[in-house]
């Protein structure tokens, strides 16, 4: 009699029961965290930071039921020691929340109260602080207060973003390998990713959870998250926009050391007025923003996008940047970096199309589609701007550089006297 062989443990096809009962797991706890049902109110931020460049604070409360809900008790701690150095700004408080709907409340740290030390002729230095908000919305709530200033990014944090920036480079280089060793180096394209966000802020401990403006905005400063950029600073798109111009303005007096000939001279003469012109297109913008933080000046435009607000300096921007180079048939690697800036300052950046509030959906789905909107964004944009450059005509673009920074610089005067 033959004996039966060995019992197949996975057979082509038909997978296994645990792989089964994982998968199971698995979409049972995405479902548990995109579709659990809303607290009544929701309070965001749990945590509300202070600091001396961050004295001013936001907290909402949203209410996801059918029915108005009463605000009442609204207080601070009197328990706590620092309760007097905190104070409720609003000149009248809310009374409920509205059903679907949320109110706010404004809060506002007394700095002096904090300065522990401030010798003559130099910064003061800060203590620690905190206190708790105490208000009734559907229960007893206490929201902590706490004046600290944000920590310094943690060893992981900075090895990572010194490796995401390294291997960049090192594509970059092998990019460089395949091209004439005439080719110039993409700055724009560089700045760009060095300085501008990916995505909305990671708040590390909050992945499941659905954030508003305000907690984004902490963890992007280090409170409990870190923001999306390789080299974050608070100079943001005003630095990039110099380092820009500090690389135009080399390479035309290297051009001009080095006796190169009349075409090269004309290319990085007309780069320079390029980027001058983009730069006064872009200030408007910037200036209603009243930021230059990359992750400020995203949320800034949770409302209206920056091509709403000024499509004239919209408009004029991508002008600049299809005069930047010559006519060419594909986009160049300098285009996704200006289109990533423009992308940032004009459309919203990570964020999605006004109306479509991205504080609805959970925190890890809000980060998947940050990310997926702003290489999107500025894709589009690039190819736009290299359409735009190849219809325009030689003469038109050879002449239009001097018109074209007159009207920025004319739209940044009247954007200057509006705001005053």
């Amino acid at each position: 009699m033959r004996r039966p062989g060995p019992r197949a443990i996975f057979r082509p096809g038909q997978r296994s029961v645990g792989t089964r009962r994982l998968l199971g797991l698995g979409l049972a706890a995405a479902l548990a965290v995109g579709c659990a049902p809303d607290e009544p109110v929701r309070v965001t931020p749990s945590i509300l930071y202070f600091d001396a460049a961050h004295p001013s604070r936001t907290l909402t409360l949203r209410n996801a039921g059918a029915s108005e809900v009463a605000l009442a008790r609204v207080r601070l701690d009197t328990r706590t020691p620092d309760w007097g150095s905190f104070v409720l700004t609003d000149a009248a408080l809310p009374r409920s929340v509205p059903a679907g709907g949320e109110v706010e409340l404004h809060l506002r740290a007394d700095t002096k109260h904090f300065v522990s030390e401030h010798a003559h002729g130099e910064p003061p230095h800060y203590r620690r602080g905190r206190s708790r908000l105490l208000l009734q919305a559907d229960g007893a709530r206490a929201i902590e207060l706490r004046f600290e200033p944000p920590p310094t990014p943690g060893l992981a944090l900075q090895l990572g973003r010194l490796g995401t920036l390294a291997a960049a480079l090192a594509l970059l280089v092998a990019l460089r390998r395949r091209r004439p060793a005439s080719a110039p180096v993409p700055w724009a394209l560089l700045v760009a990713v060095a300085i501008l966000p990916w995505g909305p802020p990671l708040c590390v401990d909050q992945v499941g959870a659905r954030l508003g403006r305000a907690a984004l905005e902490q963890c992007a400063l280090g409170h409990g998250g870190a923001p999306l950029v390789l080299a974050p600073t608070e100079l943001g798109v005003g630095l990039g926009l110099a380092l820009l111009l500090l690389v135009d303005l080399a390479r035309w007096g290297a051009a001009a050391r080095d006796s190169a000939p009349a075409s090269a001279l004309r290319s990085g003469a007309r780069s320079l007025l390029a980027d001058l012109a983009l730069l006064l297109a872009i200030a408007p913008a910037l200036a209603g923003a009243d930021v230059l933080a990359v992750d400020a000046l995203a949320l800034a435009q949770e409302d209206a996008w920056g091509v709403i607000r000024h499509p004239i300096a919209a408009l004029l921007a991508l002008a600049a940047a299809a005069l930047r180079g010559s006519a060419a048939s594909r986009v160049g690697a300098d285009d996704l970096g200006i289109a990533a800036l423009l992308t940032l300052v004009f459309f919203g950046g990570w964020t999605p199309p006004p109306g479509l509030p991205f504080t609805a959906l959970p925190h890890g789905l809000m980060l998947a589609l940050g990310v997926v909107l702003t290489l999107g964004k500025s894709a589009a944009i690039a190819l736009g701007i290299a359409a735009l450059r190849r219809r325009l005509p030689a003469t038109l673009a050879a002449r239009a550089l001097g018109p074209l920074l007159t009207l920025a610089l004319l739209t940044l005067v009247v954007t200057a006297l509006v705001r005053s």
